[in-house]
């Protein structure tokens, strides 16, 4: 069934999408939620609804994309070193469900510095996972289109 999935079209669409959200996470990462810090109290809640209501809609296409483009290349190309870029995009949906989310909606409740500082701390999760996930889809092409690196991906048990 999954035989006849071009490996190398599914790739670069998935580090498109992944190199995407891998710049607009460090952006957040860096500017964005630290800038919450700076917000008065009395802005805060309406700079946070427009952040939230912007920044849903920006992302929530591309996350689901990446989804269902991984599962799709774990099935058709059975191997680690899919899996690992699987369990990546996974642990992103699961900490943005079940940490970021749930900080989105105490702070859209009003200014709260506890809630923008776990904000800060678990973002670097996503940060550090998409990053991970951009570096392997990179290294998964570059294989699939037989450059050498070096001897990269024997160093790297890529055989």
């Amino acid at each position: 069934m999954f035989s006849a999935i071009p490996e190398i079209p599914l790739l670069i669409a998935q580090l498109v999408i992944s190199s995407m959200m891998t710049g607009m996470i460090w952006q957040v990462q860096l500017l964005t939620y630290p800038q919450f810090r700076k917000i008065s109290a009395k802005s805060f809640h309406g700079l946070h609804a427009f952040h939230s209501e912007r920044m849903g809609w920006l992302v929530m296409i591309p996350m689901i994309l990446e989804l269902a483009l991984a599962t799709l290349y774990l099935f058709a190309f059975q191997n680690i070193i899919s899996l690992l870029a699987f369990v990546a995009v996974s642990m992103i949906w699961a900490s943005t469900a079940f940490l970021q989310v749930p900080l989105h909606w105490k702070l859209g409740q009003g200014h709260d510095p506890v809630a923008i500082d776990r904000l800060v701390r678990t973002n670097w999760i996503r940060t550090a996972l998409w990053s991970i996930r951009t570096a392997l889809l990179t290294a998964m092409l570059l294989k699939a289109t037989n450059t050498n690196m070096g001897g990269f991906f024997k160093f790297a048990g890529f055989s």
